[in-house]
Order: C-alpha cells, then structure tokens, then sequence
C-alpha cells in the first residue's frame, strides 16, 4: 500500500506527531504524545491523513 514501518514517525492531520508501532494491511497502532489509537490504515491512506514526518 505505502512504504510506513513500525518505528516511523509520522505526522497525523488531527493528532500531531506520532510513531507507528504496528501495522497490517487494516490496521495501524500510532502511539502519540498522549494516547496510542488503531486507526484504520486504508482510510488514512485514501484520506491523506498521515504523512512522514520527514516530508513536510
């Protein structure tokens, strides 16, 4: 789907910076500064809701 790896950090549109910590094809656990969410990895993909944080 993309190139995201557990241990990258990423940026969250609504939730800040976070690191990814695991990942399947539905599934992405991010632990950010205040909580760690599963999120639904295609609908972040589609919506563009995450990117590297080393993109900006």
């Amino acid at each position: 789907m993309t190139d995201y790896s557990p241990e990258d950090v990423v940026i969250h549109q609504e939730f800040g910076e976070g690191t990814i910590r695991c990942i399947n094809s539905k599934i992405i656990e991010i632990e950010f500064a205040e909580e760690t969410k599963q999120l639904h990895f295609e609908v972040l993909i589609q919506a563009n809701l995450i990117e590297h944080k080393n993109s900006r």
